[in-house]
């Protein structure tokens, strides 16, 4: 697994601990970096978003990813599972 793939959640990771948001990160990524090989190749990220997070994480992260804010809002209002993948 190219090092590329296990460092591309790093920074979305990294924002939702500087916002303070609870988060999780599981998938073959994080399986392979616990020493666990799969076949597959994607990254599953659950996060406690609240909308007070939503303008800071888009804005932390909109130049390197694409973050659709209104989707996000609808998420963190909702409660709903987000699950960005790994390209």
């Amino acid at each position: 697994m190219s090092s590329h793939l296990m460092t591309a959640p790093t920074p979305v990771l990294s924002v939702f601990t500087e916002l303070g948001a609870r988060h999780f990160e599981g998938g073959s990524v994080a399986s392979s970096a616990d020493g666990v090989a799969r076949a597959s190749l994607d990254v599953d990220v659950v996060a406690e978003l609240e909308s007070v997070h939503v303008r800071p994480f888009v804005a932390a992260l909109q130049d390197a990813y694409f973050v659709d804010e209104a989707r996000v809002q609808a998420a963190a209002i909702r409660g709903l599972l987000v699950r960005p993948r790994a390209a």
